[in-house]
């Protein structure tokens, strides 16, 4: 588990190390509504939070991903071990969770904004 933590640190810092922070969407919006003075406005809020979703939901996708590879891992070097097959199972079956936290998560964010009148698929629909 601390190897999956390790790679989720460095997924999550390593475009700030690359020089990549500008190509983040929400340093985009953030920067974007601050030009030649002009103050944030409700529009930019809602480009926010759209850009925050979908950044987050990338970033847990990927986390999922990298979680079922070390359950697979831990079920197949796991030698027959009943304690470690329920272990890897278990894992599996909280991942699976995960997975349905985060598109129901999804879903009631998608439904705000779309009886908000942005399109949730692009963050910046309503520039």
């Amino acid at each position: 588990m601390k190897l999956v933590a390790v790679i989720a640190l460095i997924a999550v810092f390593s475009p700030i190390y690359a020089g990549a922070d500008t190509v983040n969407p929400v340093s985009n919006i953030l920067s974007g509504c601050t030009l030649a003075g002009a103050s944030c406005g409700w529009v930019d809020l809602i480009n926010l939070i759209n850009a925050i979703v979908h950044y987050g939901v990338q970033l847990i996708a990927i986390l999922l991903v990298l979680v079922l590879l070390y359950t697979g891992f831990m079920y197949l070097t796991s030698g027959g071990d009943v304690g470690k097959v329920k272990k890897a199972r278990d894992m599996l079956t909280k991942m699976m969770w995960g997975l349905a936290y985060t598109l129901c998560g999804w879903i009631i964010v998608y439904f705000i904004l779309k009886s908000l009148g942005v399109d949730p698929f692009f963050y910046d629909s309503i520039i």
